[in-house]
């Protein structure tokens, strides 16, 4: 039950956070052309401008918005994974056994 609540909480954060970062395209836009070319384009920009606008209340609300559904996503994709049944979590995590080996370092730490 948790990993299905966990995986609906990740698509809302997702959700949530595609909705405002394609909003934050379109303020950039309002602004002027130039600057909704530069937010598409160059990487990183979308900071330089919710910098420069950051007094427009719609501007620094929807970036916020933004961040708060990516930090969503992100808290729940760990919840997922602390829910997750131990035999599935070993397979997701079992790529050339290392998963196993950290387990068994923390479980039997070795005193030197």
């Amino acid at each position: 039950m948790g990993m299905v609540v966990f995986g609906i909480l990740i698509l809302l954060g997702f959700l949530l956070s595609m909705a405002a970062n394609v909003t934050n395209i379109v303020q950039a836009f309002q602004e002027s052309v130039t600057w909704g070319l530069i937010v598409f384009f160059v990487p990183f920009a979308i900071f330089i401008f919710v910098t420069k606008f950051w007094q427009k209340q719609w501007i620094s609300r929807v970036f916020l918005m933004s961040i708060g559904g990516a930090a969503l996503s992100m808290g729940s994709v760990v919840g997922l994974i602390a829910t997750m049944p131990e035999n599935i979590r070993n397979e997701v995590f079992a790529e050339e056994g290392y998963y196993n080996e950290r387990v068994s370092a923390l479980r039997n730490p070795v005193l030197q």
